[in-house]
């Protein structure tokens, strides 16, 4: 594994009527509204034996309840998509050896086991190019069908860099705040299409005073598309302070 990789990736997983457990290990999180804790058909049993086994319907669908998943189909299907989302991060490490965080993403799997979104919910990696790259490894994943309509399920690895890495110059939002006030408005006009959404912004300051990298995550599906634009003004930024001879990295929300 690259020295870069992820190093550390906590397990959480909400279950119905359940308890959190976490587990500390190089695995997966998972934060599903409803996964059965049954273990899964590894024989490939019909789609409606499997779901009657669940105390589910594979037919019928709910509006505004979720369909169900076992813990083991998540992380079965999830898994093994790790390797490539370290690919994502390691890619970007050469540009910007600063990099490091964890992304949290949020999938709605559809009827047929595809992947009809996914949105970043917290992230600190801030880069767009990264998280884009993760986004679009997870969308080609896909889950067995779920019973009972659409599932959706929260997941995410931290990426913390090597031994020999070092991190980005912590700074307090308040170094650029007169920044921020400036562009405000041009910020929250991004997020116009999707009223009442937040978005939180973490980006990296060069030597040179100008933005280098930046990323952004949402609180709702619609909001996601309103990420690029706000990356796209967020890397017109120029002659913020000087962090020194090394990058700095500091986070804030709009609206």
């Amino acid at each position: 594994m690259n020295p870069r990789a992820a190093s550390l990736l906590v397990v959480t997983i909400l279950s119905a009527g359940c308890a959190t457990s976490t587990v500390t290990q190089r695995q997966d999180t998972v934060d599903t509204t409803q996964i059965s804790q049954q273990t899964p058909p590894q024989t490939r049993r019909p789609v409606a034996d499997r779901c009657a086994s669940m105390g589910a319907s594979s037919g019928i669908s709910i509006e505004g309840q979720l369909g169900t998943l076992t813990r083991v189909e998540v992380s079965s299907t999830l898994n093994p998509v790790l390797e490539r989302l370290q690919t994502c991060y390691t890619q970007r490490l050469e540009e910007h050896p600063y990099l490091a965080g964890e992304v949290q993403f949020k999938l709605r799997i559809a009827t047929d086991g595809s992947v009809r979104w996914v949105i970043p919910t917290r992230s600190s990696m801030g880069d767009r190019v990264t998280e884009q790259c993760m986004m679009g490894a997870l969308r080609a994943l896909r889950f067995p069908t779920p019973c009972g309509g659409e599932a959706e399920t929260t997941w995410g690895p931290s990426f913390e860099g090597g031994e020999d890495a070092r991190p980005a110059t912590a700074w307090d939002s308040g170094r650029i705040q007169r920044q921020i006030d400036r562009r405000r408005v041009q910020l929250t006009q991004c997020l116009q299409r999707a009223p009442g959404a937040r978005a939180d912004i973490t980006l990296y300051v060069a030597p040179t005073g100008r933005v280098a990298a930046a990323g952004a995550a949402v609180s709702t599906p619609e909001a996601g598309e309103s990420i690029d634009c706000i990356v796209q003004e967020l890397l017109t930024w120029q002659q913020l302070p000087s962090p020194g001879s090394y990058a700095a990295k500091t986070t804030f929300s709009i609206p």
